[in-house]
């Protein structure tokens, strides 16, 4: 029943805005008209109700529940953390230099040797510029590689 009326109020909106702009009403009377009907029409059919077939009761719609995936091994697994890892993986070593991917290599090792989870690469490489500047290791760019001077990974 409420879809009827809210056809209706509809019907009606949308001739209020065919008398106005054919010249039959003022411009000003038709809009007002029309606003006052669409109005109504969406008061009476709310959007959030679904009719049935019948029309004889409305149903409210709602979302199915969120069930929680059950968590993965991998992510009860503590992280590792870089900076309490990599100065034992590292020793000084005058006038040798390793790429970066060698030492996330090393640190992946060391964290499966502790059961720690290692950080993905692209997170370590920050990381480990920012514990390169602490602990004065310097670094050098080369195109796309990175590599750290004067050390050496400890095996």
């Amino acid at each position: 029943m409420l879809r009827l009326f809210g056809a209706l109020f509809l019907a009606f909106s949308a001739g209020a805005w065919a008398l106005a702009l054919f010249g039959q009403w003022p411009l000003h009377l038709g809009v007002a008209v029309s606003l006052m009907f669409s109005g109504a029409a969406f008061a009476l059919v709310p959007w959030w109700f679904q009719v049935t077939a019948d029309d004889s009761k409305p149903v409210v719609s709602q979302p199915a529940p969120v069930r929680p995936e059950p968590a993965r091994e991998e992510s009860m697994m503590p992280v590792g953390s870089v900076p309490a890892i990599m100065p034992e993986v590292l020793a000084p070593a005058k006038g040798k230099k390793i790429e970066i991917r060698r030492a996330y290599e090393a640190y992946v090792l060391a964290c499966r040797r502790s059961g720690a989870q290692a950080v993905p690469p692209i997170e370590f490489v920050p990381l480990m510029q920012r514990l390169c500047g602490m602990l004065n290791i310097e670094t050098q760019r080369r195109g796309e590689y990175v590599y750290l001077l004067d050390v050496n990974v400890n095996r």
